[in-house]
């Protein structure tokens, strides 16, 4: 509370920039190294981003990174109404959100056709994967979201082929901001978000900030909450000019319900034996039982120091604790392959779980920017760490009777036994070089590598795994004068996600991912615009197959690849600001088929208008998303494609704006991914309405 009282006392001052010109000889110029990624340089215009720190963990032009990146800027998740994770890249070309439906327990999303990316927050390992002990963050604590497209395992190291999402913290400013926000909206949704900001001593050597968050909301699931605390206060010193030192906390508490339902296919997009469907509000579960109960504490501390002209220091490091509570109960999978009984009643399982996880991750690396002849250099050395255990108890039980999921009259918990199981531990250590070369002004080199040791100890089913591995990434780009800049690039991944041995007693390697990509980045000369257009394919192999010779063992020779066509641009044309997407992709798993709840298209607009003049103050946006047809599992008919609209609608006066945000504007009912045996529904339309004050 000291912090709050401090900053919004404190009086505003405007921001002094102070800039250094770069040295004829030697040095490109004096820098201060983004060690871990979490920083950009802005945007051009309110949402057009202009640079990156997650795809090199330097500060990077868009334009000069030679693979297929998407960040969402704050201003875009505000105006486009995003209330989750998720929500944040639902207008991006090649990423898919909500694979498996309406559902509070993770962020479930696909990158050109692979699922469940790499999570990180502020530069660093965010693992919410973890039996779901983990709370998610917040999206009114969060400045934007950047995605890597693909593999990114020579910066990252252990990391899925599909690519990683960095979520950016809100961070201390100097600029004097106090603002409050009241949000109610569909499903009893209220909300409300304080955000403090500003210098804490006159020199602006300290600054500091607080961003707070109390919800209380039902779901379109009955019996469901999604109510959620969240805390961030955070401080940066600047001791001297060369010296930058931020500390971030944060504690989040999560009081939800597992709004899966895990419901038949029958009934979502086929009808039921009866010919009926099923409501977007069924719930299986046992009132009273459900939950999903989770809270988190955090410490994050990211330090720059630029040491001379030519060499900088960076480094983050986080330690985190997280605890939960999981209760849920599913239609379970039985009566093949309908899932109802002859009466038309199902069975459930009952799942329990109490949860905790500690997690120390750190990231700390040195940059040097300086040239050689006509070549400038941002050369990159670098070292990561990640400790983590997770330790969970669980138990399931039988049912206590059979339900109608047309009308529950609900039986019962049943007798449930958890059992005490050891944790498990997780660590992986790397090292990491990259060079970014800049040759006449005109071509642009990136060359980097990691190497990695991976260790994983799971006392439970017997697995101690140590793996080691190196990747790489190559990118070479051209920039003409009239803002066209094409480029190639190839990048490598791994991930130690296979355990176990062979007929012969040999342990399994990591799985692998390639990808090769051309494209081209485009500026429009004049306007605040970024388009990038790219073709790609990924493999990732080292998946293990049943042995033909050896029906009982694995071997690993399978193979899962991705074929595809982005195109995405943000163009801003006077009061009008555009964003347009369109991704292709070609998928074919180990068994030959297409992969599970990949669509072969997709595409969405986003328009927002803001004029001027006698209409200055007024905003309005719309969108549309078209997501196409998806496939089952082994060749499984999967789920029908479909076009949900998005709007918004509000004025901003000197100190206060009103803001309506209606997604799914027509209330469309539909199925975001299905198998033979079950169908997730999405999300149903939300109506919030949303008043911030600054005071």
């Amino acid at each position: 509370m000291a912090l709050i009282s401090t900053l919004t006392a404190a009086p505003a001052h405007a921001q002094t920039v102070t800039g250094t010109s770069a040295s004829d000889s030697v040095v490109l110029e004096p820098v201060t190294v983004e060690g871990t990624g979490q920083r950009t340089g802005g945007s051009l215009g309110p949402t057009i981003p202009r640079s990156s720190g997650t795809a090199t963990k330097t500060d990077t032009p868009v334009t000069e990174i030679s693979r297929s990146i998407s960040i969402e800027t704050r201003q875009q998740i505000v105006d486009k109404g995003g209330q989750r994770l998720e929500d944040t890249y639902l207008y991006s070309a090649g990423v898919r959100g909500g694979t498996y439906g309406y559902d509070l327990r993770g962020n479930w999303a696909s990158i050109r056709g692979f699922d469940i990316p790499a999570e990180y927050l502020d530069g660093l390992q965010f693992d919410n994967s973890l039996y779901y002990n983990n709370t998610l963050p917040e999206v009114p604590l969060l400045e934007r979201v950047e995605i890597i497209k693909g593999p990114a395992g020579s910066l990252y190291g252990n990391s899925t082929v599909g690519g990683l999402l960095n979520a950016v913290s809100k961070r201390p400013e100097a600029e004097t901001s106090r603002r409050i926000t009241a949000e109610y909206g569909t499903h009893e949704r209220k909300q409300t978000t304080l955000d403090v900001t500003g210098r804490i001593d006159e020199q602006g050597k300290v600054l500091g900030r607080f961003v707070g968050l109390l919800r209380d909301s039902e779901t379109q699931v009955d019996h469901g909450r999604n109510d959620a605390i969240a805390l961030a206060p955070s401080l940066t010193f600047r001791p001297t000019p060369d010296t930058d030192i931020t500390v971030l906390g944060r504690y989040q508490k999560q009081d939800g319900t597992p709004d899966t339902q895990f419901l038949s296919r029958y009934g979502t997009v086929e009808p039921a034996y009866n010919g009926r469907y099923l409501s977007t509000g069924t719930f299986v579960g046992e009132p009273g039982f459900d939950k999903l109960e989770a809270e988190s504490a955090a410490i994050t501390i990211d330090a720059d120091h630029r040491l001379n002209d030519i060499w900088s220091l960076g480094g983050a490091v986080r330690y985190s604790e997280s605890n939960s509570h999981y209760n849920h109960a599913w239609w379970a999978y039985a009566d093949y392959p309908t899932r109802y009984a002859s009466d038309g009643t199902i069975d459930r399982t009952f799942y329990t779980q109490y949860g905790s996880t500690q997690i120390l991750v750190g990231d700390v690396n040195a940059t040097a920017d300086f040239r050689t002849g006509p070549v400038t250099h941002k050369l990159l050395f670098g070292a990561a760490y990640n400790d983590t255990t997770a330790d969970n108890d669980t138990g399931y039980g039988t049912s206590t009777g059979r339900i109608d999921p047309f009308n529950p009259v609900y039986t019962g918990i049943p007798s449930i036994t958890v059992a005490d199981t050891p944790a498990v531990n997780f660590k992986q250590a790397g090292v990491y070089a990259q060079d970014q070369l800049r040759i006449y002004d005109r071509w642009l080199v990136t060359a980097g590598a990691r190497w990695d040791q991976v260790e994983t100890d799971n006392p439970n089913s017997g697995i101690n795994a140590s793996d080691s591995d190196i990747t790489v990434n190559l990118g070479l780009m051209y920039k003409f004068d009239n803002g066209i800049s094409p480029y190639v690039s190839y990048n490598e991944s791994f991930r130690q996600e296979n355990f176990g041995t062979d007929v012969n007693g040999a342990s399994f390697d990591p799985t692998r991912g390639v990808q090769y990509e051309v494209g081209v980045k485009y500026e429009i000369p004049g306007v605040p615009s970024l388009i990038t257009a790219s073709v790609f394919e990924i493999t990732k192999s080292n998946i293990l197959v049943t042995d033909p010779d050896n029906p009982t063992y694995k071997v690993q020779s399978g193979e899962a690849t991705s074929r595809g066509f982005e195109l995405e641009g943000q163009v801003k044309l006077g009061e009008f600001e555009v964003e347009a997407n369109y991704a292709f992709l070609k998928t074919e798993g180990d068994d030959g088929e297409p992969l599970y709840g990949i669509p072969d298209h997709a595409a969405s607009t986003w328009v927002t208008w803001r004029p001027g003049g006698t209409w200055e103050g007024f905003k309005a946006g719309a969108g549309v998303r078209y997501v196409g047809s998806s496939h089952g599992y082994s060749g499984a008919d999967g789920a029908d494609s479909y076009t949900l609209g998005d709007a918004m609608i509000g004025y901003e006066f000197d100190t206060w704006d009103l803001t309506l945000n209606v997604r799914n504007l027509t209330d469309e009912t539909y199925v975001t991914s299905a198998d033979s045996t079950t169908g997730y529904y999405g999300e149903r339309r939300t109506i919030v309405l949303r008043l911030g004050v600054n005071f």
